[in-house]
């Protein structure tokens, strides 16, 4: 018999459980919630999740009795009454169907989606001649199978079949566009809810999952338009005014959105949402302060929980507040103090800060309520320099050899025993780890170097062209920006640390808005540029604007800001014509320690994927240089470039000579980087809070062999 869980488990098993469901393995996640119920039975999500699962198995009656669980404990949630009510509907019950409406008309869900929901549970209970019921419960049945079995063509012709006998049904003709948009065949699925539309324009749920389809397909503009008649059929429908808001966010009309959410709460429309949504939309656009108003009312409108407020903390802490994502976090720990999440959550916000002493003591504590949480582990490695005598070392090895071991766990083990080898100097056991762990990863996410080659073959296209002297005095002279550009892993932070220690400076990291600035205004709608003659005086005038007031809003109080995108020089020649005092600073590296540094990272998932194959990180560098190449010939004089190893040899000379050319006055505290405070959230996040050192220095020469195919693709 196993013993229940403690309090503090329920979550991470809850998380462990809802990840088993998504990879198909329901009767491990089964178990798991069964487990955490025997603890903890009055869990809507849990009984939620336990009512998906049977119903997608065709388990109707038990579906029904959990999703009832559920509702009973929140009768509120609207995404609970989503996927009860399809299970009522399979099965015939109108006892529970009637009670079900009882608790509806009471909830507080919002007035036009009860009706909804009423209406759609009515045509059951009823057993009319003219409800779904009784005129085809079988074919409502065979379809919904037919859909769990991803059999989507039989449920289509199944679609059909029932339209044909009802074919004045706007219910009837939404399913049918279900149907279709499961099959991917859009144009159809559109044509369907819009004939819903036709034969009911007060239909809210068809224009509302309408505009969702546009949504999804980021036709925003469509998805807007379908939102906005959605709102006027139900006005005071929450859910209707926060799919377009947050469409009209997407569609960068962000200020046009927050008016539209303040007027709808000004109007008492209630809903935690709206203004979780506000507060989010007001950390996007710089307003910290009405960002926390705002979650405070969503977390009182809500039901207060840790993971409500670990959501806001992430929100401020992505934004750079630090400080107001602690208070968050902590409010987190306060609600749940066994949730090893919350502590490593305030780690990575002390270790961005500097603060490495609470660092430590935080991630210890989240360590000791979970000892194997892999990634707790590798947090705790890359906090410290790691001794031969640290416990951490042999547990790791010792997890990473076990065969319950998952595959994404012993990625992360191989990265993490790699940095703990190398700090404890025991070099000749790294590289099985290290290859094994980028094999791996690279069997996950492959990578084919031609994407590079043909994005740099459209890029020396466009700018094929290019000359800068045409643009003279046509751009926003008030934009100066300084772009700190090169590899990662190439010693950007660095630089941008030694920068930013200048009183005049800020740095604001790795911002990524320049290319978003620039689709705004010359991109076309197939995600390319206008050709580069269509490219007016007043674009240039209006893309350094928006960068510049968008790094301004985010960043007051100091003349000069970095922004450190490592990518930005791929639009080098649009930017500097755009913003002629702008500042462009190339670092380079030698490629063997540069390449082998970017080798022993795990990047985020999705990023940098050449970074996982030896040959491939050797073609990727070499596009690097040919579009470096590209930009030297284009504008000699257009950036700077700065060696790593000139800087560490001789950091005070380079140092000025950097200061200098951000037309800066020197200051010694340049030369004091790591005492600042600033948040870094890069992967030097520990180098740049130490001196200068030059052990980082020709590190390749410890895997000479290991690295020959490496050093050949880079000949």
């Amino acid at each position: 018999m196993m013993l229940p869980l403690s309090i503090s488990q329920i979550t991470t098993e809850y998380q462990r459980a809802i990840s088993l469901q998504s990879e198909g393995k329901n009767e491990l996640a089964l178990s798991i919630y069964s487990q955490i119920l025997e603890t903890k039975p009055n869990i809507a999500e849990v009984h939620f999740q336990i009512g998906r699962i049977f119903y997608n198995a065709n388990k109707f009656s038990k579906s029904v009795f959990h999703f009832g669980v559920a509702i009973s404990l929140k009768p509120n949630e609207v995404a609970i009454w989503g996927e009860y009510i399809p299970s009522l509907l399979c099965n015939i019950d109108r006892g529970v169907i009637k009670k079900a409406i009882t608790i509806l008309k009471k909830s507080k869900v919002d007035r036009h989606a009860s009706i909804g929901f009423q209406n759609r549970l009515l045509s059951q209970a009823d057993g009319s001649a003219v409800s779904i019921n009784s005129l085809n419960k079988s074919s409502l049945d065979s379809i919904q199978a037919a859909i769990l079995s991803h059999d989507y063509a039989q449920a289509n012709t199944l679609a059909k079949a029932l339209h044909k006998k009802k074919l004045d049904s706007a219910v009837v003709s939404e399913i049918l566009a279900r149907t279709y948009l499961n099959l991917r065949q859009l144009d159809e699925a559109r044509k369907y809810f819009n004939t819903a539309i036709k034969l009911d324009p007060k239909f809210f749920d068809a224009f509302n999952n309408l505009g969702k389809l546009e949504f999804e397909e980021e036709n925003y503009i469509k998805a807007i338009s379908l939102f906005r008649s959605a709102i006027v059929v139900a006005p005071k429908a929450s859910s209707g005014i926060y799919n377009l808001a947050n469409a009209m966010s997407f569609n960068m009309q962000i200020y046009d959105a927050q008016d539209l959410l303040k007027k709808s709460l000004q109007l008492h429309i209630k809903g935690g949402q709206l203004n979780m949504l506000l507060g989010e939309l007001s950390v996007r656009t710089g307003y910290y302060q009405d960002a926390e108003k705002y979650y405070e009312t969503a977390c009182k409108r809500e039901q207060k929980s840790a993971e409500l407020y670990i959501r806001v903390g992430n929100i401020f802490n992505k934004a750079g507040q630090s400080t107001t994502a602690l208070k968050y976090y902590t409010l987190a720990q306060e609600m749940e103090p066994s949730n090893a999440l919350t502590f490593k959550l305030k780690a990575s916000v002390y270790r961005e800060i500097g603060e490495f002493s609470k660092t430590l003591e935080q991630i210890n504590k989240a360590i000791s309520l979970e000892p194997s949480n892999v990634d707790f582990l590798m947090f705790y490695v890359n906090s410290k320099k790691i001794e031969g005598d640290d416990f951490i070392i042999d547990k790791m090895i010792a997890l990473h050899g076990e065969k319950s071991t998952s595959k994404g766990d012993r990625i992360t083990l191989g990265f993490a025993i790699t940095k703990a080898l190398e700090d404890s100097k025991q070099f000749g056991k790294v590289f099985p780890f290290l290859k094994s762990a980028n094999d791996d990863m690279h069997s996950i996410f492959p990578y084919d170097v031609n994407t590079a080659v043909n994005e740099n073959d459209e890029i020396i296209n466009y700018f094929n062209d290019f000359k800068l002297n045409n643009y003279d005095g046509l751009g926003h002279s008030e934009a100066c920006p300084i772009f700190i550009c090169g590899m990662p892993r190439s010693g950007t932070t660095l630089v941008e640390q030694i920068i930013s220690s200048h009183s005049s400076v800020t740095g604001a990291g790795e911002v990524g808005h320049t290319d978003t600035a620039i689709s705004q205004i010359i991109g076309t709608s197939d995600s390319k540029l206008i050709s580069l003659p269509q490219v007016q005086p007043e674009h240039l005038k209006k893309i350094g604007a928006s960068i510049w007031d968008y790094l301004t809003h985010h960043y007051p109080g100091t003349s000069h800001i970095t922004d450190k995108s490592i990518m930005t020089y791929k639009r080098m020649g649009l930017l500097k014509a755009a913003m002629p005092n702008c500042k462009f600073i190339i670092v380079r590296r030698d490629p063997r320690d540069n390449l082998l540094s970017i080798y022993r990272n795990k990047f985020l998932d999705n990023t940098h994927l050449y970074a996982y194959n030896l040959e491939d990180l050797g073609a990727y560098y070499k596009e690097f240089l040919r579009i470096m190449d590209f930009w030297q010939n284009k504008m000699p004089e257009g950036f700077m470039e700065i060696n790593y190893e000139d800087l560490i040899s001789d950091t005070e000379t380079q140092a000025r000579t950097l200061i200098d050319f951000c037309n800066l006055k020197w200051e010694d505290e340049c030369l004091e980087f790591y005492k600042s405070k600033r948040q870094v959230k890069t992967l030097s996040i520990m180098q740049v809070r130490q001196p200068i050192y030059k052990s980082s220095i020709k590190t390749w020469e410890r895997y000479k062999q290991d690295l020959q195919p490496l050093f050949k693709a880079i000949k």
